[in-house]
């Protein structure tokens, strides 16, 4: 899965995971995810908003999963994640934008 690949080198980078020659496997990407989440969730959650603001995940969505009891925030965070990084993968390989007329320099 290309896919997977290119999004797993986007996903460390912006959330500075840095672990070598990983499985880029959806699971195995989810769980590396999963694990930095937790790690800032009790670190520094103020740079885990940042990032999750930065990736354009819906604020809705993460306030929805930060006030309910019945999940397990990590992994609810962690999916929203990987499934927004997906979303914008997917639109970035199937609209492509033509250039403006006029803003060549």
């Amino acid at each position: 899965m290309k896919d997977l690949e290119e999004l797993s080198g986007i996903i460390k980078s912006q959330l500075e995971i840095n672990q070598a020659e990983e499985n880029d496997e959806y699971q195995h990407l989810l769980a590396m995810i999963e694990r930095r989440v937790e790690e800032l969730l009790e670190k520094d959650s103020g740079l885990l908003f940042s990032y999750i603001y930065r990736l354009d995940v819906s604020e809705q969505l993460v306030r929805q999963v930060m006030t309910d009891d019945d999940s397990d925030s990590v992994k609810a965070l962690s999916k929203l994640i990987m499934d927004r990084q997906l979303q914008r993968l997917h639109t970035k390989k199937t609209i492509v934008q033509k250039p403006i007329r006029g803003w060549e320099w």
